[in-house]
């Protein structure tokens, strides 16, 4: 086994990957091997990343949530931001099921989107108040 030093701050995920371990704090997203090579960083501009998931369990493909209204696709592979998507609240928890995304928010909202039309919201559950 190995151990090192993801983050210089509270590690907020960790999704265990071929050949390694990606893991986010709030303010950065990085990749390591098993033997704890750093292979990339990735600072986020607003310093507000709060969870992740896989866009789908192959692929290299990380949906970031943050507490500002967005959502970012993350290529594990570059170690390269590829796209943004708007949301109605800031994202505190994330999940996905075939071709659903939950998207757990700020607002005590759960905000179900469909991967097919690009994150789209088909339909919201009021879970907890604010």
């Amino acid at each position: 086994h190995c151990s090192a030093r993801a983050h210089t701050s509270r590690i907020l995920n960790v999704l265990p990957v071929s050949g390694g371990v990606f893991s986010i704090s709030q303010s950065s997203a990085r990749f390591h091997s098993v033997g704890g090579v750093q292979y990339f960083t990735h600072d986020d501009r607003l310093g507000d990343i709060a969870c992740c998931v896989r866009q789908h369990p192959n692929s290299p493909t990380v949906l970031l949530g943050h507490k500002t209204n967005r959502l970012t696709y993350f290529d594990m592979a570059s170690g390269r931001s590829v796209g943004e998507v708007e949301t109605e609240a800031g994202a505190t928890a994330l999940c996905r099921s075939g071709r659903s995304l939950a998207c757990g928010s700020l607002d005590g909202k759960v905000y179900l989107k469909d991967n097919r039309t690009g994150l789209k919201t088909e339909q919201t559950l009021k879970a907890h108040s604010g």
